[in-house]
């Protein structure tokens, strides 16, 4: 009989919440049929015991696992990263002309750094779906309807021509040619 994954990796994992102090932990597996199984032990910061749709605030992490679905998506054909947001996510706030899947991935569609608090608050009670909600209704920054224009393309048309234009924003440019010069499908 099969021994469960989480009976073989429960205890390795329970050791390392103590060494490190950390009170609990979620840790989800997919199965080749595409059903997820869960290890959940101890607590969050309040003491509440975890479950397995406890929602964690893993802030920028959340970037990677973004940029690998879209570029997955983009292998297989379903989508292009210079797709409007419209195309995919008609109702957003966001979805803007100049909006696309490339300019949210390196982060000059304009949008802030986070949801806007009112929205959705970050607490023991916040869930998924407001969250969502919040996404989908968090707008871009003001100057966002000139962005591209003002500070980012000038910057990276600089970096890739050697024009003498003046580098505004040398972290937007680095993300932008980035994106465009890293063997993304649709650059």
């Amino acid at each position: 009989m099969k021994i469960p994954w989480q009976t073989i990796v429960q205890p390795t994992i329970e050791e390392i919440l103590r060494t490190a102090s950390v009170p609990g932990i979620v840790i989800a597996l997919a199965q080749e049929d595409g059903s997820v199984e869960h290890l959940v032990l101890g607590t969050d910061g309040q003491a509440s015991p975890l479950r397995a749709d406890t929602l964690f605030p893993i802030a920028s992490i959340t970037k990677l696992a973004t940029a690998l679905a879209i570029l997955r998506l983009a292998a297989a054909g379903a989508l292009r990263p210079d797709d409007p947001l419209v195309n995919h996510l008609p109702n957003a706030a966001a979805a803007r002309k100049g909006v696309t899947l490339r300019t949210l991935l390196s982060h000059t569609s304009g949008l802030p750094d986070d949801v806007p608090p009112e929205l959705a608050p970050y607490a023991p009670e916040l869930d998924w779906p407001t969250l969502a909600r919040a996404c989908l209704a968090t707008p871009l920054t003001p100057d966002a309807c000139d962005l591209q224009q003002r500070r980012v393309w000038p910057a990276c048309h600089h970096r890739r021509t050697g024009d003498r234009s003046p580098l505004r924003d040398r972290a937007d440019c680095v993300g932008a040619d980035t994106t465009r010069h890293r063997g993304i499908p649709g650059s």
